[in-house]
Formats: structure tokens, C-alpha cells, sequence
């Protein structure tokens, strides 16, 4: 599940000729891991700022259903995880770390209710790094409850 914000897929953009090598290079990229992987995969591609955008769950919901699946009893929301670079770490100068370009991947698994990895947590086991979130809904609701009515 990707965001592609830099490919359009309507026929009448002003930059369709680039829009068209965008999609082209996407889609070469997506066949090389393919073929690398040699596993049954899907891809998902959000191209516009729309409810299949992550953090929002369009995505996760065209997959259920697009593969018959319902989140309530077959998909295992305890053991399932998402392993994306889009985690919010904050990064240092220190060893030249930089930060994430943002927490959608993150705010994504939370949204949809699983546990979520970074690449280097997933694949080198290594220990989570800190990380900062635009908007921690569960801040507002706590903050908000103390002035309700």
C-alpha cells in the first residue's frame, strides 16, 4: 500500500507526458520486486488525495474486499503488522539520520488497528526509534473530555 501523489491517472492532466513516465517508472520499480520476491503480492496505489490516501483506509478496505475478507473474522488484527519507512521518527544530526518524511504509514496501522514496524525494525530487528505524530488523536479525545458541557 503506497502513496503515489506524483502520478495522476486522468487522461486530461496538464503534465500528462510526466505523469505518464511517473507511472511507467512506478510500475518497472513494482515488477522488479516482484520478481525478486517470487510471492503471491498485491499492490495498492493511492494517487490522489482521496479516502485511499494513508493515513485514511481506503485502501485496507478495498483489499477485504476485493479478497473477501472481513477485518471482524478473518483477518487476525492481533498477529497482522505493517512495515512501512513513513513512521515519524524525528532522526538526528549525529550520525546522520534524518527524520521521516511523515507518520502516514504509522497513523495508517493505528487507524486500522495493527501493529506497525519500520523497514529497519522489521527485516535488521532493530530497537524502535522515537518518533512524533502531527495529530495523536487519542491526545485530543483526553484533552477534549476535560471540557465537554
Amino acid at each position: 500500500m503506497s502513496n503515489q501523489g506524483g502520478i495522476s491517472l486522468k487522461s486530461d492532466s496538464k503534465s500528462l507526458k510526466s505523469d505518464l513516465k511517473r507511472l511507467g517508472d512506478f510500475k518497472r520499480k513494482v515488477t522488479a520486486v516482484f520478481t525478486q520476491l517470487d510471492l503471491p503480492i498485491s499492490i495498492y496505489a493511492a494517487t490522489s488525495r482521496d479516502r485511499f490516501r494513508k493515513p485514511r483506509t481506503g485502501m485496507w478496505e478495498q483489499l477485504l474486499e476485493d479478497f473477501n475478507l472481513t477485518a471482524a473474522h478473518q483477518v487476525d488484527l492481533d498477529t497482522s503488522f505493517f512495515v512501512g519507512d513513513a513512521g515519524g521518527r524525528t532522526g538526528h544530526s549525529s550520525g546522520g539520520v534524518s527524520k521521516d518524511h511523515s507518520c502516514c504509514d504509522r497513523d495508517f496501522a493505528t487507524n486500522v488497528g495493527i501493529k506497525f514496524l519500520t523497514p529497519e525494525e522489521y527485516f535488521l530487528e532493530e530497537e524502535p526509534k522515537p518518533f512524533v505524530r502531527e495529530f495523536d488523536p487519542a491526545k485530543y479525545i483526553n484533552n477534549a473530555s476535560k471540557y465537554t458541557c
